[in-house]
């Protein structure tokens, strides 16, 4: 029984997590249609994200919320340069950009 109760736990979590991290807690417009490409787009994000938190960055990002996510990953400024190639330079610690290019070469390897 305790056990079923924290499965159930974690789904209300997952549910908090994709209305409140992507913004799915109201409706844009009136328009049906409008409203179910919002509500799918926004799940196919969420999805996408929990498959990059889990399976991709791991470790300390695994459990994180949307929002740390956002903070710390997501906003890192950044510029494209096209001086003899184009470079993406950005602007975060040696640290940070290491697992980022480990997230980029894990990803083209799947």
């Amino acid at each position: 029984m305790v056990h079923f109760y924290n499965l159930r736990g974690v789904c209300e979590y997952n549910i908090k997590e994709a209305k409140y991290g992507f913004n799915l807690k109201s409706f844009p417009s009136g328009n049906l249609a409008g409203n179910g490409l919002w509500f799918k787009t926004g799940i196919l994000a969420y999805n996408l994200i929990m498959y990059l938190k889990r399976i991709i960055m791991g470790g300390v990002y695994k459990n994180k919320e949307m929002g740390s996510i956002r903070y710390q990953v997501i906003s890192i400024a950044g510029k494209l340069v096209s001086h003899g190639g184009n470079k993406l330079k950005l602007c975060c610690s040696v640290d940070m950009f290491k697992k980022m290019e480990q997230w980029r070469t894990e990803c083209l390897t799947l």
